[in-house]
């Protein structure tokens, strides 16, 4: 997802899914992209309920966000991913729901990137993604991850 284009709200996303209607395209709902915006934006729960059931990928990345309603002035910078407006324990918890189970990209921009991004991983794996199998999977509306390929038959 990115801003000011097709895919840039929820519900022109999970459109596209819905009209492309093949189960191996799915969504990308880099929320960041949203979020970082000088102006009003859409909630990111709105976003995360819309598209989570429709992706199979997800970039990850985090914003704090200022909003002056009565001035119109709106300050987005970036923030890790565990201290920015996104609540990705939340996120994540319904992702799983719906099942998720994609490939993660966590991604900063601001200061020292590689240095963010190391530790969004290690928040990823110590607060926020399952710690055992045990979790409940739910049925997403997209194929995940990779696929077994089909049998091919013999001549």
């Amino acid at each position: 997802m990115y801003e000011d284009t097709y895919l840039g709200t929820g519900d022109s996303s999970v459109q596209l899914v819905q009209d492309i209607d093949l189960p191996n395209v799915g969504l990308n709902p880099d929320l960041g992209n949203l979020i970082r915006l000088h102006r009003p934006i859409e909630d990111w729960r709105d976003v995360v309920h819309k598209t989570l059931p429709y992706s199979n990928y997800w970039h990850v990345k985090n914003y704090i966000r200022d909003e002056d309603q009565a001035r119109n002035q709106y300050v987005a910078m970036p923030a890790p991913m565990e201290s920015g407006l996104i609540s990705y324990r939340e996120a994540f918890q319904f992702a799983i729901s719906v099942g998720f189970q994609g490939v993660i990209c966590t991604e900063h921009y601001g200061g020292d990137g590689l240095s963010v991004t190391a530790a969004n991983q290690d928040y990823l794996r110590r607060h926020v993604l399952p710690k055992r199998d045990s979790y409940a999977l739910g049925t997403s509306l997209v194929a995940q991850g990779r696929q077994a390929p089909a049998a091919v038959p013999a001549r």
